[in-house]
């Protein structure tokens, strides 16, 4: 798999996630926790494939500006995470919808941005 396919594996799993939520606020906590340990797995995949692919790695300005804005992103989805707590998530599954779009709207950016690193 390559960093490519790594972004779309990210925005799949958020576009899911946001349309489950939609249609199904209810028992969202579970799901939540799910999503942030996938969500995790994936910045980290995302990062070791950057670091293979040598249109990134060889470049050390654009591999470390990548890697900076997921950590970014990673930073600000932790900031959310203590906020929203499963708890606090169960309680308000709809404020919790609200609360999150910040956070998608910097992840969408962040696919978009990376993609112009992996164009063939």
């Amino acid at each position: 798999m390559g960093v490519a396919e790594k972004l779309d594996e990210l925005e799949k799993l958020t576009l899911g996630f946001q349309a489950s939520l939609r249609q199904e606020p209810r028992n969202a906590a579970d799901r939540v926790m799910a999503m942030r340990e996938e969500f995790n797995d994936l910045c980290v995949g995302l990062v070791q494939e950057m670091a293979g692919d040598p249109r990134i790695a060889h470049n050390r300005e654009e591999f470390e500006a990548m890697q900076n804005a997921i950590e970014t992103l990673r930073a600000r989805t932790m900031t959310h995470q203590r906020k929203w707590n499963a708890t606090r998530i169960q309680q308000d599954p709809l404020g919790y919808f609200d609360a999150a779009q910040p956070i998608y709207d910097v992840l969408r950016e962040f696919v978009k941005n990376a993609r112009v690193f992996v164009r063939d």
